[in-house]
């Protein structure tokens, strides 16, 4: 179990080596190996498929392309210092065509990131505010999260209510038209938990 004060990255590196000293890993080898190995890390891991959290920390494992992609991403956006997307920590490669990325929610450190269809208060005020000024921020930069619409992507601290969003791969440039559409699709997913908020805390 991960203690309060691991480092994450490196733990992260002792299974990726791990798995790479027990496997004669081809060049075009499934990673499902190394998730199955990374899902085990702590036994508290809550993800899908290829992402998995532990507090604050998001680890990807995928295609290297991708995983550079989403790396070059944070690095690029770093000094907009946006709360809604996490810092690069480190991109671990597992072979020719597989890596393994951490990153962090500086803004969520030691805090459960939960998906939205967990949360079972309304949003916390200060944080929507929050989201939509940074979102705002994106637009004003000509870029999307076009993933943004329906809230599956959206993940809350259990302890600040912060709201981050994930998938940072899918951000695009932009005309003003989808700008537009973004901030719009954001005050839908915040009417609709409104909406839900008072049969969540009739539970």
């Amino acid at each position: 179990m991960i203690g309060s004060n691991f480092k994450i990255p490196q733990q992260i590196a002792e299974r990726v080596a791990h798995v790479l000293a027990i496997k004669n890993m081809p060049k075009d080898y499934d990673f499902l190996e190394v998730i199955n190995e990374l899902q085990h890390l702590t036994g508290i891991f809550d993800g899908c498929s290829n992402t998995f959290y532990y507090q604050e920390y998001e680890i990807m494992v995928g295609k290297v392309l991708w995983v550079q992609n989403i790396a070059q991403t944070l690095t690029k956006m770093r000094n907009l210092s946006l709360s809604i997307m996490p810092e690069l920590v480190s991109e671990f490669p597992v072979n020719e065509g597989c890596s393994v990325l951490v990153s962090r929610y500086s803004a969520c450190a030691g805090e459960e990131l939960l998906h939205l269809n967990k949360l079972e208060t309304a949003f916390d005020e200060n944080a929507v505010q929050r989201f939509r000024y940074e979102i705002q921020t994106l637009a004003d930069n000509r870029l999307v999260h076009s993933y943004i619409r329906g809230g599956v992507y959206w993940l809350v601290g259990n302890k600040t209510g912060t709201i981050v969003l994930t998938n940072w791969h899918t951000l695009e440039n932009a005309d003003p038209i989808e700008c537009a559409y973004m901030l719009q699709t954001i005050e839908h997913v915040f009417n609709w938990q409104l909406f839900l908020s008072p049969k969540l805390n009739s539970k």
